[in-house]
């Protein structure tokens, strides 16, 4: 890890820990300033930039308070309270309708920070698991001004909503994430969360394996950055004491994904000061040094989901062999073409299409060569191995 990266997350645990005293005292004054540039530059990657710059200003150290940065801040708090304003309507429409939901991460994890600005959220995620209640919770929306838009997911639906001062997104989940390669545990993710009662909270085990599962579907795309740490940090914070954590631990492994999650935690108590876990991550991880290693790269690569790399829009789950290659290839197929997916005879005419779209994506989208692709994807692969994901 870079000698800047150690410093942001340092700087980072002791945004997300105000009342740590010691942590603040404990700060090289010349290195900081030495290394601001780089370390704002990762806090805008990241999209997490309102604690970086708070804690400069309650360090005294002279920073440059540009118009533009000053912008930037006041940008996020904005748009914070915006998204706020926005996810209570959709409750109410929904509520008044007598329709059930779970509220996903946004507004529930911006309460949990030191300040509710400090977490950036561009949409309102809202799971109803029952098909009748989705498809009227669907029309709902529509009838109130809201727009579909065509995705190549089918684990939710996007509906924009236009206002005067902006766009908002509401992304209406049917399922916790997107169908999974893995039948094994596409099917066990479909029966867990399509067994949940609406008419009552997601069980804090249930909630935490949400945001793992949230961090899954990123790494298995284009990756995640260190906002989604900050987000494990702060809800194991809050609510540890109330997870069950051998429910936890028993769905995880049964997953095949206790090691990344174990990973992960250890990551947050080694650089982010999380202190709170549930007592299934508190055994021994084996060869934590190496696995905490290629995540740390992985996620300081990523940026926020990947979006700084055009190369990482895709890892190889099944291997780098030409079979590896083709079941990655076939899976791309059945996401960009979900209905005529199930028309095997059509196969070789939507392995063409995709290619094509493939191709040109690279080309005239995201200006990289399939090669880098192809050559990220492998490299990530090792990632994979290590963290013992089974897919």
């Amino acid at each position: 890890m870079k000698q800047e990266e150690t410093l942001f997350l340092k700087i980072l645990n002791a945004a997300l820990h105000p009342n740590a005293s010691a942590l603040w005292r404990s700060f090289d004054t010349a290195l900081l300033q030495s290394l601001e540039p780089e370390i704002f530059a990762l806090a805008r990657k990241h999209k997490i930039l309102p604690p970086i710059y708070e804690f400069y200003c309650q360090q005294e150290i002279p920073t440059e308070r540009s118009p533009k940065l000053i912008s930037e801040i006041s940008t996020y708090a904005l748009s914070c309270y915006q998204m706020y304003g926005f996810t209570h309507y959709i409750q109410q429409l929904l509520e008044a309708a007598g329709i059930p939901f779970f509220l996903l991460k946004g507004k529930n994890l911006s309460e949990l920070y030191p300040k509710p600005e400090f977490r950036r959220f561009g949409d309102v995620d809202i799971l109803i698991n029952d098909d009748a209640l989705f498809e009227k919770a669907q029309q709902l929306f529509i009838e109130n001004g809201f727009e579909s838009q065509k995705l190549l997911v089918d684990h939710h639906i996007e509906l924009t909503y236009v206002r005067p001062e902006r766009t908002y997104i509401l992304e209406l989940h049917r399922k916790a994430i997107s169908s999974q390669d893995n039948k094994e545990l596409d099917d066990s993710l479909n029966r867990l969360f399509g067994s949940l009662p609406l008419n009552k909270p997601l069980p804090p085990a249930i909630e935490a394996l949400y945001l793992i599962l949230h961090m899954l579907q990123h790494l298995l795309s284009s990756g995640f950055g260190v906002k989604l740490l900050c987000d494990w940090v702060v809800y194991l914070e809050h609510y540890t004491d109330n997870i069950d954590s051998n429910q936890l631990k028993s769905i995880l492994e049964d997953l095949g994904l206790f090691v990344f999650a174990h990973t992960v935690t250890e990551l947050c108590v080694q650089k982010l000061g999380l202190v709170s876990v549930p007592e299934c991550f508190r055994q021994p991880l084996p060869d934590k040094k190496q696995k905490m290693a290629l995540l740390a790269e992985d996620i300081f690569s990523a940026g926020e989901f990947g979006k700084t790399d055009t190369a990482r829009m895709l890892i190889l789950k099944n291997g780098s062999s030409f079979s590896g290659y083709f079941r990655e290839f076939h899976f791309q197929m059945k996401r960009r073409y979900p209905a005529l997916q199930h028309i095997i005879p059509l196969w070789p005419a939507l392995w063409f299409l995709t290619g094509c779209y493939f191709l040109y994506n690279n080309r005239h989208l995201r200006h990289t060569s399939t090669r880098e692709i192809l050559q990220n994807a492998r490299a990530r692969r090792r990632l994979l191995d290590k963290l013992r994901i089974r897919l």
